[in-house]
């Protein structure tokens, strides 16, 4: 190898190191708690699993980030008897606008994210059908806070409203609570 290839390899692996360290990541899970609008069955009664992998980036100074994560999250609906169940599975993108308030601890955020659906089942008096009632994509909008812990260790809780619908007359409306744990990228 010449000079010239060497020194370009080099400055290469410098710049990714450097730029890489700018990188933070990590993974996150917790409870859903959702509800379907339009299916005239009411509350937060349905719990589901969510979970996966974000990675965040800070732009202009420590304050403002954009934060990418990639997503599984339960949805769906329950009946006040627990007769009728609606639930659904969702493969995620998330991306948010991040705030640090306070330098430290807190963190607010805002986003958008496309959902695809893995499946939905409805059960009806311990019945399961297959159903296709809804679509195969939602976008839901995003609010959520983050209070850190430790420095890598996070609370999260978070607000999600489909923007369009989901079915004939049907929008999305879910709670998430979970962890966050910061991985050194």
């Amino acid at each position: 190898m010449n000079k010239f290839t060497c020194s370009a390899i080099f400055a290469l692996f410098l710049a990714s190191t450097t730029f890489a360290q700018s990188f933070k990541g990590g993974i996150h899970g917790g409870i859903v708690t959702s509800q379907i609008d339009g299916d005239k069955m009411s509350g937060y009664r349905k719990f589901s699993p969510y979970g996966g992998l974000f990675v965040r980036y800070p732009f202009g100074s420590e304050k403002w980030s954009a934060q990418l994560e990639l997503n599984y999250a339960g949805r769906g609906a329950r009946s006040d008897d627990g007769n009728i169940r609606t639930s659904m599975g969702y493969a995620e993108i998330p991306l948010f606008v991040v705030c640090n308030l306070f330098h430290f601890p807190f963190q607010i955020r805002a986003g958008a994210a496309a959902s695809y659906k893995i499946f939905e089942k409805t059960e009806t008096f311990g019945i399961v059908l297959k159903s296709n009632d809804y679509g195969s994509w939602d976008f839901p909008l995003l609010v959520g806070v983050d209070y850190n812990i430790t420095e890598r260790i996070a609370v999260d809780a978070r607000f999600s409203y489909s923007a369009l619908r989901v079915g004939r007359e049907f929008y999305h409306n879910a709670l998430n609570f979970g962890l966050r744990y910061y991985i050194a990228l």
